[in-house]
């Protein structure tokens, strides 16, 4: 299944889960967001701020897109530009005084995101993408499956998805070194040792 996936999406690196949500859940603990804000759109499954929650971040809603229920850019471009400031190299909300860490870009029911705008403006505020491609298998951006724009994409085979296990998820990773920790974390962290 895995080699499947793997031939699907292009990724360089898969790692299966038992849900989408432990996906999403250990790709926010791979980078770290505890205490600091992730945002989300505010059209999203519950899973989404719960896997935020539990991996010690804070949930920021953000407006979608009317036309298609993804990350508005324009929106999310300005609201930046209006809440928060650059300090570090980190982005600091001005009210909260939080971390703006991540954003979970979710491509809505398989449509897919301008994830290049959204990868831009991530890049300008030091905002690391997450894709929530849970409902996405087989959906592409610009010849390119969604999921592997990122640092870490997810993908979810809950009943309800285009291809389903009954209940199960992935992982989408760019670099060997995330797969490797995040891999070590979900068996048993066993340390060889003598």
């Amino acid at each position: 299944f895995t080699k499947k996936i793997k031939n699907i999406t292009k990724a360089k690196y898969v790692l299966l889960t038992n849900s989408g949500t432990s996906a999403l859940f250990m790709a926010l603990k791979k980078i770290n967001v505890s205490q600091c804000e992730v945002l989300l759109p505010s059209m999203t499954f519950v899973a989404t701020s719960n896997a935020i929650i539990h991996a010690g971040g804070i949930p920021h809603f953000i407006d979608s897109n009317k036309d298609n229920l993804n990350v508005d850019y324009l929106n999310l471009k300005n609201y930046l530009s209006d809440i928060c400031y650059i300090r570090n190299n980190k982005c600091i909300n001005k009210k909260t005084k939080n971390t703006i860490k991540a954003i979970v870009v979710v491509h809505a029911y398989g449509y897919p995101a301008n994830i290049i705008k959204l990868r831009s403006l991530a890049k300008k505020y030091k905002i690391i993408i997450i894709e929530d491609a849970a409902g996405a298998l087989g959906s592409k951006f610009d010849d390119r499956h969604v999921g592997t724009f990122s640092r870490i994409g997810i993908l979810s085979f809950n009943g309800n998805k285009t291809v389903t296990t009954g209940m199960g998820g992935a992982m989408l990773f760019k670099y060997k070194n995330d797969y490797d920790s995040v891999k070590h974390l979900t068996s048993t962290a066993k340390i060889n040792h003598d």
